[in-house]
């Protein structure tokens, strides 16, 4: 450290050095204290910010992996709803990868009647700003798989 800047931060110093008469020695701990700060600072940082990056960096890579076996309609399906995912896990804290899998289960990789004449991706039942669609479902009670009609939400979109 120069000596003019050493002095300089000396004099700014908030901490009582003045009964420190070497003026390296006052520059050796003004330098130890801000080194701290900056170390204490960028820990706090890194450890705000790198599980984020690190889910988001893993993700990334699960869906560059999962991909290579996929049609490019397969492909082109999880590119279409992949932002609104994204969207949804920032706003509910929602997996994008859990928001995929489900469309794609539900829906048969969008390829599914109420996907295709409700885009409505999840199987939801009921209306939706009064619109709806009604399509066939298998249903359950009591154990017993049973065929019934069944109005689900049309989404626009």
């Amino acid at each position: 450290m120069k000596m003019l800047e050493c002095r300089r931060l000396t004099e700014t110093e908030p901490f009582k050095l003045g009964e420190i008469t070497n003026l390296d020695r006052k520059c050796q701990l003004i330098m130890k204290k801000k080194f701290t700060q900056i170390l204490l600072a960028s820990a706090i940082v890194s450890s705000t910010l790198l599980p984020f990056a690190h889910a988001e960096a893993a993700e990334a890579s699960q869906t560059t992996v999962s991909q290579a076996g996929m049609t490019l309609s397969q492909q082109q399906f999880i590119q279409s709803i992949a932002s609104d995912a994204q969207d949804l896990q920032k706003e509910e804290k929602i997996l994008t990868s859990v928001t995929l899998a489900q469309a794609i289960l539900e829906s048969n990789w969008g390829k599914s009647g109420l996907s295709t004449s409700g885009n409505n991706l999840f199987g939801i039942k009921g209306s939706y700003e009064g619109q709806s669609v009604s399509m066939g479902t298998q249903e359950f009670s009591n154990g017993e798989a049973y065929r019934t009609q069944a109005d689900f939400r049309k989404v626009s979109g």
